[in-house]
């Protein structure tokens, strides 16, 4: 796609709150993207939490859903004001939507949050053999930040489960 055409359809993106109404939307987008299974409290959280502070999207294409991404703080657990940063739950574009620049709006929808509550650091975990989302993630300026973590994800097959943590200092 050329540039003109993806900077057309990232200026069309809208990024709506995700609340109580749109929660099925989000696990609708995740449900088509992922290869995991969440519970519906993954979800219900971003509305009904009070300990833990999200910062949750859904992108619409001309109010259709193409994306969502859902973030939280990281508590400091040495009992400081501050938090330890924020970490990315999940970030998801639709197959069709892909490379066109919708992932990355998101992504920086999450640096302005981080910026605003003083964070320096914004992690994600990934999949040892997802290539494509450590190549994305490398290319928006995250670095690995740690030896593989044994069986993270519980839903994959055995050659997946394993995950690296990556974090991005802004």
């Amino acid at each position: 796609m050329s540039s003109l055409k993806c900077n057309t359809l990232v200026s069309m993106l809208k990024l709506g709150t995700v609340n109580e109404k749109n929660l099925g939307v989000l696990e609708v987008l995740v449900k088509h993207t992922l290869p995991i299974t969440y519970p519906t409290s993954f979800y219900k959280e971003i509305c009904t939490s009070e300990s833990k502070v999200f910062f949750s999207k859904i992108t619409y294409f001309r109010d259709m859903p193409v994306g969502a991404i859902k973030a939280r703080l990281i508590p400091n657990k040495k009992n400081s004001i501050l938090s330890s940063g924020i970490y990315i739950e999940l970030i998801v574009v639709l197959k069709n939507y892909r490379k066109k620049g919708i992932a990355s709006t998101m992504l920086m929808f999450i640096e302005e949050q981080a910026k605003k509550h003083y964070q320096h650091d914004i992690y994600v975990h990934v999949s040892i053999n997802n290539i494509h989302a450590i190549e994305w993630y490398t290319k928006q300026g995250f670095k690995l930040d740690s030896t593989p973590l044994k069986n993270y994800y519980q839903d994959l097959d055995e050659s997946s489960k394993d995950a690296y943590v990556m974090k991005k200092v802004i």
